[in-house]
């Protein structure tokens, strides 16, 4: 059988489907190709024809067969009506899945059932990933028609249906971070891009989505990945990021990075430094600081990646959310992003988006938290 011939041999001619019907009626009965052809007054070399297919039966031998068979002539032709559309279904999945043409023609060798079975095991694994595909594209369509805020119910409804998991979403964090171009972020946590000494990532991972890595080696090369590629961006591209204002005074006051868990004072007073010499470093990180908390926060790159998520308070009593952002690389749906994130920029009072205020405001909170220090435990007296 060459190429073209095997790409096609799910879908044969009709030849193909009868004789398999025809000859597992006969074995169901324990009849031999001469029983079956002297019951039905034809040669035994027609029966065996048709059950090969090798020839298709004529409207009066079929009607024999039927007849020494016990069955309506109707049997065969909504078998054959079944079989066209399980061939049909199984070369679409087979298909959509990448499956190699050429080896197509092994699956022709299939009985009726079994190629039932297996179109039913391909549409439970691939429905779920085409409702995610439709439900991705729907959304981004909402944000690209709409923009923001005004998508923001959609693309929060997406996300519940059809986000990212906690994995997925680390590892797309990486890859749009890897883009080139202009970078703008909205979080609702301090970063730790920038490697703040104490913080245990892994830990992080386990407390904010309640699962454990296959191999924390892989969340750390992710990670170190993504820092690393923030560090290329640096080099010829700007990085803007909005906190809250409300959340980051929080967490320097209480070391609530996140409602599950608190950090140790040490590890808040080594991330605000670190926040601190980053921001001294790098001239083109610059952060702004806005007053109210945005229900929805993003990465996203000039080239038009984009990650989308919900910024939410994280309650210790309630299970971890299993989806918990979007992967959009569409420029139209990056471009609406950005519209959104430069009308927010702008909306900040220049004192509070100025990098050497930013850092004096950074400075004071970690005064505020050494004092508090103090005052819960005073140096001893002399």
């Amino acid at each position: 059988m060459n190429g073209a011939e095997q790409s096609h041999a799910v879908a044969r001619p009709s030849r193909q489907r009868i004789g398999p019907a025809l000859r597992e009626l006969r074995a169901r009965r324990g009849w031999t190709l001469a029983d079956l052809a002297h019951r039905a007054g034809v040669s035994r070399s027609q029966v065996w024809r048709v059950e090969q297919g090798r020839s298709v039966p004529s409207y009066l031998t079929l009607a024999r067969l039927a007849a020494a068979l016990g069955v309506e002539v109707t049997y065969f032709t909504a078998f054959e009506t079944t079989a066209s559309e399980l061939d049909r279904d199984l070369t679409a999945y087979l298909d959509r899945l990448g499956i190699p043409r050429d080896t197509w023609g092994e699956f022709r060798h299939l009985g009726i059932e079994a190629r039932g079975a297996l179109v039913d095991a391909l549409r439970r694994l691939t429905g779920p990933q085409e409702r995610s595909v439709a439900g991705q594209r729907a959304v981004e369509a909402a944000l690209v028609t709409r923009g923001l805020p005004a998508a923001i119910p959609a693309i929060l409804e997406g996300i519940a249906e059809v986000g990212l998991g906690p994995l997925a979403f680390t590892q797309s964090w990486m890859r749009v971070e890897e883009l080139p171009g202009d970078r703008l972020c909205l979080v609702d946590r301090l970063s730790t891009i920038a490697d703040a000494p104490g913080i245990d990532h892994l830990q992080t991972f386990r407390l904010l989505h309640g699962v454990e890595p296959p191999d924390p080696r892989l969340l750390t090369w992710w990670w170190t990945a993504a820092r690393s590629a923030l560090a290329t961006t640096l080099q010829a591209h700007e990085s803007r990021v909005i906190y809250p204002m409300a959340t980051i005074e929080r967490y320097l006051a209480t070391g609530e990075w996140g409602m599950r868990f608190p950090f140790a004072r040490s590890v808040v007073r080594a991330h605000a430094e670190a926040t601190i010499a980053f921001l001294r470093r790098n001239p083109r990180y610059r952060v702004g600081l806005l007053d109210g908390s945005p229900p929805l926060g993003f990465l996203v790159k000039e080239t038009g990646g984009a990650l989308v998520f919900p910024l939410r308070e994280i309650d210790p009593a309630q299970p971890p959310l299993q989806r918990i952002g979007l992967h959009f690389s569409g420029r139209e749906a990056a471009g609406r992003l950005r519209e959104y994130f430069d009308a927010l920029w702008e909306s900040i009072p220049p004192e509070r988006r100025d990098t050497e205020a930013v850092i004096a405001w950074f400075e004071a909170a970690l005064a505020r938290l050494e004092a508090a220090v103090e005052r819960e435990d005073p140096a001893p007296e002399r």
